[in-house]
């Protein structure tokens, strides 16, 4: 049985006309309510493990034209524990992105993307076992995209 509280927050502002701010910010609870030994530890109170209690993105766009748009986001995973003990934790990390995008007309738009702009080493996920210690799952390097939307 496991309790789950929390709150999102977003936030968008203009700052001039070509640049705009945008935020979104998770807090969470995650608790375990049951009395369950794991580990030879009762777990009840602690944080479900592989739950973060923070996470959220920093999105700073500017848009120097009606057909350009480019947007560089700050995405931020929080710390969480790794097993139900909370004896094992990740420290979380932090992701830039880049995204741009030209607007040729109603129908067509081309855009380029940079994922994970400054190729920091994170992990997509995280956890512990008592047969492996501590294990990461890496996420993604930094990675291009490069394509066309067609609407018609």
């Amino acid at each position: 049985h496991t309790q789950h509280t929390g709150l999102e927050f977003s936030l968008g502002l203009d700052i001039t006309e070509t640049l705009a701010l945008a935020a979104v910010y998770n807090f969470a609870e995650h608790t375990y309510e049951n009395s369950e030994i794991s580990g030879g530890i009762d777990i009840q109170g602690n944080n479900v493990d592989t739950a973060p209690r923070q996470f959220g993105n920093l999105r700073l766009r500017w848009t120097p034209s009606e057909c350009v748009t480019s947007e560089l986001e700050l995405v931020s995973m929080g710390e969480y524990y790794t097993n139900p003990e909370n004896t094992a934790s990740y420290s979380g990390h932090n992701l830039l992105n880049l995204r741009t995008q030209y607007t040729v007309n109603d129908s067509v738009q081309i855009y380029a993307n940079i994922l994970n702009l400054d190729n920091r080493e994170y992990a997509e996920r995280a956890d512990w076992t008592t047969f492996t210690d501590d294990r990461y799952f890496p996420g993604e390097p930094r990675r291009a995209f490069i394509g066309i939307t067609i609407n018609y």
